[in-house]
Formats: structure tokens, sequence, C-alpha cells
């Protein structure tokens, strides 16, 4: 059972997931960060940016999501 809290509450979301920064997520896939740029602009693996042009941000569902799309 997802544990739900008061920020969670108010933003409309069951739970909050980490945000992983671009080389933190070529590590997990074991990956360049460079491919992992590439797969953003596939529009294969989701990113998001605070800001326009700021750093990527993953969200760990989404991750987990693509690793289990693309295995082996």
């Amino acid at each position: 059972m997802e544990k739900e809290t008061w920020a969670t509450k108010k933003a409309g979301v069951s739970e909050m997931s980490p945000l992983l920064g671009i080389a933190e997520v070529a590590r997990l896939l074991a990956v360049s960060k460079i491919t992992v740029r590439r797969k953003v602009s596939a529009g294969e693996l989701p990113c998001i940016r605070l800001t326009k042009g700021g750093p990527m941000r993953f969200d760990l569902r989404d991750v987990e999501k693509f690793v289990q799309q693309h295995r082996a």
C-alpha cells in the first residue's frame, strides 16, 4: 500500500518518486550520458526539466518502465 503524505495529497499524486540526474540514469542503464540524451530526443525516455534548457531530471518509475520495455 502506498503511503500518502500531505504533499502528495495536495499535489494530487499517490506517491512521489525520486528524480534522478542524467549521470545516475546513465550509470543505472550502463550507457553513456550521450545515449541517454539520444533516448530522450527519440521520445523513448521521458525527462523533466524544471526550467527551460535546465538540467534533465528523470522519474525513477519512467526509468524502470524503460528497462522493462527494453529487456533483451
